[in-house]
């Protein structure tokens, strides 16, 4: 008689904890595509062809859940995280700071941050597939021109599954654009802000309704502001001080010419006297040449550190940002989303579109 080989109780229990480990992170992927699909439904920038996108990674996450055997403790967490997706609506008045300056944590403190939520920042299949692995191989990378950047994009949009996890990535970035881009959060830090010629007060006081306010090109010739101004044409940004002649434009330094992306979050970052080797600076001073096109990895990397600044404050004062979804949860969503693109930062670089 054959013996019957025994498998040890470890190894058992060790496979049985990785499948539990696998199951319990593409919950946590299923219920972040949820959220992301239900706010894209009721957010004003709907996209058809991102709501797709959404739901075809839905499906395909759904059914690799159901071909994980559930045990009956996952079982339960999975009814109880589904109970959690579920959205309700919250609406209050906005409490605005009284002051510029905002509490920031040093870089040590924010890499801490980072590392413990690495361990459950499974928002994408990125990390966890063999397609998503090469995805981040070939795009996270440092690249010497635009020129080699565009060649890049053309690799990736030839390979169907690659085009997927770069679409994917984009929706994830598409986030922390609208956020940074959000009256809610700029008045937060800049209550006297005159944003495209309106005030916080004529939102409040219904002079104009917030999804109103109109675009507007930016002003000609020099002029000065009793209050510090931010200007949006509908595609890019910029800003300028209280008292000053000198108009803010990120292209002229930090960002590419002619591409939508940080835009916002530069401006910002100069009004708060935040951008590198200021006094709010979350980086030093880039050291290599201007004519480096590595620079804008760099201050791409800076900017996002910013803006975990900016949701971490947002979280803390319990700012409303009068979404569907409530704020708090929204926002502990958009700091495990800033962590991600931290950890990939080159990828949004190569993945603009260049003009």
């Amino acid at each position: 008689m054959a013996k019957t080989k025994k498998v040890s109780k470890s190894k058992v229990s060790k496979k049985s904890k990785q499948t539990k480990n696998t199951r319990t992170n593409l919950v946590k992927m299923r219920n972040q595509l949820t959220k992301m699909i239900d706010y894209y439904r009721k957010s004003s920038a709907t996209n058809n062809s991102k709501l797709y996108t959404l739901k075809e990674q839905l499906r395909s996450v759904n059914k690799e859940i159901d071909n994980i055997p559930i045990s009956k403790s996952s079982s339960k967490s999975s009814s109880k995280s589904n109970s959690n997706s579920k959205l309700t609506y919250k609406s209050k008045k906005l409490k605005p700071l009284k002051s510029k300056l905002i509490s920031i944590k040093n870089n040590k403190m924010s890499k801490k941050i980072s590392k413990k939520k690495s361990k459950i920042d499974m928002l994408v299949a990125h990390e966890i597939t063999p397609i998503g692995r090469e995805y981040i191989k070939h795009m996270n990378v440092e690249l010497n021109s635009p020129e080699e950047v565009t060649k890049l994009q053309q690799f990736i949009k030839n390979n169907p599954e690659l085009k997927k996890q770069d679409d994917e990535f984009g929706l994830l970035f598409g986030w922390i654009t609208l956020f940074m881009g959000d009256t809610h959060v700029w008045w937060s830090l800049l209550p006297d802000l005159i944003f495209n010629g309106i005030s916080e007060n004529d939102i409040k006081s219904g002079k104009i309704e917030r999804d109103k306010i109109p675009y507007k090109p930016f002003p000609r010739g020099s002029k000065t502001y009793k209050n510090d101004y931010a200007f949006f044409n509908g595609k890019h940004w910029n800003s300028q001080k209280a008292n000053s002649t000198v108009r803010f434009d990120p292209y002229d330094k930090y960002q590419i010419k002619g591409t939508n992306q940080l835009c916002q979050t530069y401006s910002m970052m100069y009004l708060l006297n935040a951008l590198p080797g200021e006094l709010n600076e979350t980086c030093s001073p880039w050291t290599g040449s201007e004519q480096d096109f590595k620079k804008y990895y760099y201050y791409t990397e800076c900017a996002l550190k910013f803006t975990l600044r900016i949701a971490e404050h947002c979280k803390k004062i319990k700012l409303d940002l009068e979404y569907d979804t409530p704020s708090q949860p929204y926002l502990n969503d958009l700091i495990n989303i800033i962590n991600y693109c931290l950890k990939y930062y080159k990828i949004c670089i190569n993945t603009i579109k260049l003009p």
